[in-house]
């Protein structure tokens, strides 16, 4: 019996905790009002908090390096604030993005190759 009560205890300070560090934006009503329901009804208020309180965050932009021009990628850059550091999830981001664009201009590169050889063979294309 105790140890139930200190579950909900638990997860009963994890839902105050998490209501009061969220951003209010990303909150479906106000933050006073979910305090409240979770103080009262401790385990069906948490519950309800987790389930469907809080809004998803948005997810971290990353930023992409790159020394020399890139060919246009399908989707635009993600805007950021240049001030703040990135974080170790969008310094990976960056860099899959950046193997990915130098694979791409490989493949280009061979394929362009590829062309000169027939074209300069006599080949052409198949009809």
């Amino acid at each position: 019996m105790v140890l139930m009560f200190l579950a909900m205890l638990v997860i009963m300070a994890m839902a105050l905790f998490d209501i009061l560090s969220r951003d209010p934006a990303l909150v479906r009503l106000p933050k006073p009002l979910w305090a409240i329901v979770v103080i009262v009804f401790p385990l069906i208020g948490s519950a309800l908090w987790f389930l469907i309180g809080r809004r998803a965050a948005p997810k971290a932009e990353a930023r992409t390096i790159v020394v020399r021009e890139a060919a246009p990628s399908a989707q635009p850059a993600p805007v950021r604030d240049p001030n703040r550091p990135l974080s170790t999830e969008e310094q990976l981001a960056a860099l899959e993005r950046e193997i990915e664009e130098d694979r791409r201009s490989r493949h280009i590169a061979e394929l362009e190759a590829e062309l000169r050889r027939r074209r300069a063979d006599g080949d052409g294309e198949p009809a």
